[in-house]
């Protein structure tokens, strides 16, 4: 696959409308649609853990800090990688800190999901965790993260 022809700036036009216009449900939708896209897996609709590689690093950069001005830092992959970091990689606790376990269940979605300001810091991007949490941690752990200076971790 040549991560160069499948990844442009111009991919993020219409993710940075939803996000300008506040539009967190619709964001997070085509968030999940370029990150397949970019996995090599956008006819499956959902990505296998060992494909998050193929991510290109500045998309995921790109999409990141976007999410982040946008929200006014509170939304983002490198949100919940700091605060997933913070609760030492214990996913419960990482889940139930941006919101999306609530008292011992999972919210339903998109209903019980909160699309604005008002979620808890992380809460966005949503992320599948019907087949588990390796997709979401190899995101966490893609080389993209290696170049992100000051980390803090969020205890």
């Amino acid at each position: 696959m040549d991560k160069k022809k499948i990844w442009d700036r111009s991919n993020l036009d219409q993710l940075a409308k939803q996000l300008a216009e506040k539009d967190f449900l619709s964001a997070n939708q085509t968030t999940y649609k370029l990150m397949c896209k970019l996995a090599g897996c956008e006819e499956r609709e959902w990505i296998y853990f060992t494909e998050i590689a193929h991510i290109p690093k500045e998309a995921i950069q790109e999409m990141d800090e976007m999410w982040q001005n946008y929200s006014q830092g509170k939304f983002g992959f490198g949100v919940q990688r700091r605060i997933w970091l913070g609760k030492q990689k214990d996913w419960m606790k990482f889940w139930e800190q941006i919101g999306w376990v609530r008292q011992g269940k999972w919210l339903r979605y998109p209903k019980e999901f909160e699309w604005s300001l008002q979620a808890p810091e992380g809460h966005l991007p949503l992320w599948n965790q019907i087949r588990g949490v390796q997709a979401l941690e190899e995101l966490f752990k893609h080389d993209v993260w290696l170049s992100v200076k000051n980390v803090q971790i969020n205890k």
